[in-house]
């Protein structure tokens, strides 16, 4: 009787750790997307800092420019 018991609790727990093992598994491929998608925003990102980087030249120049032009037709 005792190993009847036995052999019922070990049946228990090898379902327990299949279960954690399909667990383990589904969050492992969630981790692996989230990567991905945090990958995808990282190049995102770093083309709105070249965007941004290029639009703030562009407006610096034409600032310049423009000073430039008053100090040459102011004299």
């Amino acid at each position: 009787a005792r190993t009847n018991d036995l052999d019922k609790r070990i049946n228990d727990l090898d379902k327990r750790i299949d279960a954690l093992d399909k667990r383990i598994d589904a969050l492992d491929k969630r981790i692996d997307s989230l990567d991905r998608r945090i990958d995808s925003l990282d190049k995102r990102i770093d083309l709105a800092i070249k965007i941004t980087l290029i639009l703030t030249g562009s407006v610096i120049a034409t600032l310049l420019t423009e000073i430039i032009s008053r100090i040459i037709f102011a004299r």
